[in-house]
């Protein structure tokens, strides 16, 4: 199997460029062109002209609860803590 190839299956399985850089040695850059070269004759997503009676929903299960106080930078407080961002109280 030659390298485009190898890269091209490791991006279609979940890898990102950057990962697949850090293991096969190969510039991000060039394994984004390839999978533009790869891409170019794929035929586009058919448009659907009929609305679907049943669609399926995901759960997706989010925590939202209160966010940790900010220290200000120039407070005169101790910046003890490494939740830090400038500005917000």
């Amino acid at each position: 199997m030659m390298l485009p190839e190898v890269c091209l299956r490791m991006y279609v399985n979940g890898m990102g460029f950057r990962a697949i850089e850090r293991v096969t040695g190969v510039n991000h850059n060039t394994i984004i062109n390839w999978v533009k070269l790869a891409a170019t004759p794929l035929p586009d997503a058919p448009e659907y002209e009929e609305i679907p009676e049943i669609a399926q929903v995901d759960e997706l299960q989010t925590f939202v609860g209160a966010k940790k106080k900010a220290l200000v930078v120039d407070s005169g407080q101790k910046r003890n803590s490494r939740y830090f961002s400038l500005g917000h109280r």
